[in-house]
């Protein structure tokens, strides 16, 4: 449970990153859901899609959907009236070593 946890907690982090540097959202919304493994969805009020992208080993910044994508079981972004929701899921059989 713990590598889940940590991961989700990275994967979070990231997402809601995405929307405090790169959206002109002044609030976003997070919903969980742990029935199946460990579901996160961000909502956010800008209808600009993230993108994964390769950084340069110089670049600061840049990393996060690449970690996303890296680390979720799953993920994608659904655009809806008003912005998008941004959603990972980790498996409930996550593996202890991630």
């Amino acid at each position: 449970m713990d590598a889940r946890r940590d991961a989700a907690l990275l994967v979070l982090s990231e997402v809601v990153t995405n929307v405090v540097r790169h959206t002109s959202s002044k609030r976003f919304t997070v919903r969980v859901d742990l029935s199946d493994g460990v579901e996160v969805a961000v909502h956010d009020s800008d209808p600009t899609m993230p993108k994964v992208r390769a950084a340069q080993s110089s670049d600061e910044s840049g990393r996060g959907m690449v970690m996303v994508q890296a680390l979720a079981d799953d993920w994608g972004v659904h655009a809806v009236t008003g912005g998008k929701w941004v959603w990972f899921r980790l498996s409930r059989d996550f593996p202890a070593a991630a």
